[in-house]
């Protein structure tokens, strides 16, 4: 990852576009051509590719433009542009966005990121949204702006009693430009609806049904399934493989064996089984007797870590990256102490789902 990738600042005058949709409503858009269409909720709906879309109804479709792997971002994203825009949450759809970073900019999952780049970003989207509503309704009921207030997706005026809903302001708030988002008012934290507040994921309920449709659900009719067996210590390399029984499994194509290249960190010694099936292939791989040369990697257990790092502590010879205080002295000192260790195992960083990719080798190309 370079520096401009990290760097969470948006291309300002381009991260907003907006259109008035056919089927009436409001289209907010990062970096996005203007597009013309019908919200999610309007009668004769089409693809969306908006960041915000609010439909004559009021209700409010938002894009989810990060991947959504089980962090949660498909309902923190999205929660944050809804806050600024002052819209109910009961009244927001959610939609993951395509993977297209010409439209989203960044589109990435990974180090927990996703809210340290987009928070004030998406706020700023909600509130330039917010922005134009009031002025739209301003314009409408010949009153200033400073004299309107948002709650819940309405427009108020306190003075005279009236309201308008978002869906209601919609087409006239789409034809008007959109503001400076450095300069567009935010709300105070302690006046936050939606952020900090216990929220149900968006998708839950699909995942416990078993819905989504990951990676490996992916390819045509026909599609063959591979998994791999790849070394149980870090560098270890495979001596011998004895595949008859795997190969004689059904639904198995083949049993191909890899040669680690580059190094352990880039691809070790690896067995794949290639079947007809997913499970088929799981099955069999199970059924591999593997000879492994464990040498590279002796030393590196589980157990020889927990060891080393205690004798490392007890030694008392590491190095203080902060002192504040005489913690020590007031040990020393004290009328009673209490001592405990904590120590924690190894755990994978991983996804649940199994890594995975779908290739497809045809004419002398291969399309992944």
């Amino acid at each position: 990852m370079t520096a401009d990738t990290m760097n969470p600042v948006l291309g300002r005058r381009a991260f907003l576009g907006v259109s008035a949709l056919a089927g009436g409503g409001l289209a907010l858009s990062l970096t996005l051509p203007t597009m013309a269409g019908a919200d999610h909720h309007a009668a004769s709906p089409v693809k969306l590719t908006n960041l915000v879309s609010i439909a004559k109804s009021g209700k409010v479709t938002i894009m989810s433009k990060n991947p959504e792997i089980g962090q949660g971002v498909m309902t923190s994203i999205p929660m944050l542009i809804a806050e600024e825009l002052d819209c109910d949450w009961a009244d927001v759809f959610v939609i993951q966005a395509d993977f297209d970073p010409s439209k989203y900019e960044r589109q990435r999952a990974g180090g927990s990121m996703a809210i340290r780049f987009d928070y004030l970003p998406m706020r700023q989207a909600g509130a330039a949204v917010r922005h134009m509503l009031v002025e739209a309704a301003a314009a409408l009921s010949g009153v200033a702006a400073g004299e309107l207030s948002t709650a819940a997706g309405f427009v108020h005026h306190k003075a005279s009693g009236r309201k308008w809903s978002y869906g209601e302001l919609a087409d006239a708030a789409a034809r008007l430009a959109v503001p400076d988002l450095e300069k567009v008012a935010l709300k105070d934290p302690k006046d936050f609806a939606i952020i900090g507040k216990p929220t149900g994921g968006v998708g839950s309920a699909a995942v416990l049904r078993g819905e989504p449709v990951f990676g490996i659900d992916a390819g045509p009719p026909g599609t063959l399934h591979a998994v791999v067996e790849t070394a149980p210590a870090h560098g270890a390399k495979l001596v011998s493989v004895d595949d008859s029984v795997a190969k004689a499994s059904r639904g198995v194509i083949a049993v191909v064996r890899l040669n680690g290249v580059g190094g352990p960190d880039v691809m070790p010694d690896t067995v794949a089984v290639v079947a007809t099936n997913h499970w088929y292939a799981e099955k069999a791989r199970k059924l591999l007797k593997l000879e492994w040369d464990l040498a590279p990697a002796k030393g590196h257990t589980l157990d020889a870590y927990r060891t080393e790092a205690a004798r490392l502590h007890d030694a008392g010879n590491g190095t203080d990256l902060r002192r504040d205080g005489d913690a020590a002295g007031k040990l020393a000192s004290a009328a009673k102490t209490v001592r405990a260790r904590y120590s924690y195992p190894w755990v994978a960083h991983a996804t649940l789902e199994p890594q995975n990719c779908t290739a497809l080798y045809r004419d002398g190309r291969l399309e992944m």
